[in-house]
């Protein structure tokens, strides 16, 4: 009748999976061939870096801001995962406690549980098919006088 918490594992559902961080070369413009340079490519290419540099560092901070949010919607998860197995453990714990005192209650032979304890006895077996039953049970202790 007891019963035991069997804790499900904590599913972080991918939030425990960063997403990839933006690297420069993601961003890095392609430096400008012989050529270009002899034309001016350089000044071109000074620009078109500081352009791509601010972009890589707003895709950095994007990331960064993602990351935290993702960090805490995992926190938030687990916390409430731990707090559904402490709830279920304080469950398990109360019901567990019940029926200890039942056992208590039999054991010292009180009339009510020991009549409730041997009529879920006979209830729970096995009877065979076209057998009739109906479970009454009184327990009266020994020392009792009629």
């Amino acid at each position: 009748m007891k019963r035991t918490c069997v804790a499900p594992p904590f599913d972080p559902d991918g939030l425990d999976q960063p997403s990839p961080k933006p690297s420069w070369a993601q961003f890095a413009p392609r430096p400008p061939g012989f050529f270009a340079r002899l034309v001016g490519g350089d000044a071109r290419y000074e620009q078109k870096e500081a352009e791509q540099r601010h972009l890589y560092e707003q895709a950095l901070a994007a990331y960064d801001a993602r990351e935290a949010e993702r960090s805490r919607r995992l926190d938030e998860r687990y916390r409430a995962h731990q707090q559904r197995i402490a709830k279920e453990r304080a469950e398990v714990e109360r019901h567990n406690e019940e029926i200890d005192e039942f056992e208590r209650a039999v054991r010292n032979g009180e009339p009510e549980p020991a009549a409730q304890y041997f009529t879920m006895t006979l209830d729970s077996s096995v009877y065979p098919d076209g057998f009739p039953h109906q479970t009454r049970a009184i327990y009266r202790p020994s020392d009792t006088a009629e």
